[in-house]
């Protein structure tokens, strides 16, 4: 079975890298997105597009899956952004999805450069769960061996060097900025005070995980109407990407709690 879920996955990653590069003669005829689902990660991004494309006029990009242009392949350029998705259909929008967007220091200049109509739709959870989801995730996947105390330690000075380093464009790409952010992906406030300096409020959804978990549907009405388009039922509900982690310590919790406090009342 780990067998068949690996192949599974270098058959996508192949995908996903060669059908951009085939289709880009054809990027001039392929639809502009027209929303970008930022994030946060961890926070049920990737069950809402999946519900999201399940309205008749929003069509996939053709390859399932994060696209990371404006983050980590800017420097492949809008051709080859735009080959990413669809021909262009009268009456139907696209759009994509990639978490790492909302943390970003570079992307709200880049995508408003590239399209200052876009929608932006986010979703924040608990800050504290949402850190220690994203370092079980890495747990999981094998990338992540510390503890989470000797995680967090770590995480303070070498990530806010790497965030300013990259927002000079001193650097692309930094691993522990995009990996080990348990702590500054969690910190909201900063995030969203670097969106709105470009988006105005009214292009933005904003709303939290834990509802869009009680009340899908609502949620999904919610975006439709802000996308402009007419109401549709969502079919399906399945979530994706959700784990179970033993719960955290109630000194970890404590902590936590503190930690965020000053940025979730800002």
């Amino acid at each position: 079975m780990k067998f068949k879920r690996t192949t599974y996955q270098l058959r996508r990653k192949m995908r996903r890298k060669i059908i951009p590069y085939l289709r880009r003669p054809l990027a001039n005829l392929c639809m502009t997105p027209a929303f970008l689902i930022l994030g946060a990660q961890k926070s049920g991004t990737t069950s809402l597009f999946y519900y999201l494309i399940q309205h008749p006029d929003i069509i996939s990009p053709v390859v399932p899956g994060e696209l990371h242009y404006f983050d980590l392949r800017y420097a492949l350029g809008p051709q080859w952004y735009l080959s990413n998705f669809p021909l262009s259909r009268k009456g139907k929008i696209t759009g994509e999805k990639s978490p790492y967007y909302l943390y970003h220091p570079l992307v709200p200049e880049r995508s408003f450069a590239f399209n200052s109509k876009f929608r932006l739709i986010i979703l924040l959870r608990d800050p504290a769960k949402r850190a220690y989801s994203h370092f079980n995730m890495l747990v999981r996947h094998g990338v992540e061996q510390r503890k989470l105390h000797v995680a967090i330690e770590e995480e303070m000075d070498r990530v806010e060097s790497e965030h300013d380093r990259l927002a000079r464009g001193e650097i692309d790409v930094s691993v522990a900025h995009q990996r080990y952010s348990y702590l500054a992906r969690s910190c909201y406030v900063e995030q969203l005070d670097r969106w709105t300096k470009f988006f105005p409020r009214n292009q933005i959804y904003l709303e939290t995980s834990e509802r869009f978990s009680r009340e899908p549907q609502t949620v999904c009405s919610e975006i439709f109407s802000f996308l402009n388009l007419p109401p549709a039922t969502i079919s399906t509900r399945k979530r994706y990407n959700a784990y179970v982690y033993s719960p955290l310590s109630e000194t970890d919790q404590k902590w936590l709690a503190q930690f965020f406090r000053q940025s979730n009342s800002r």
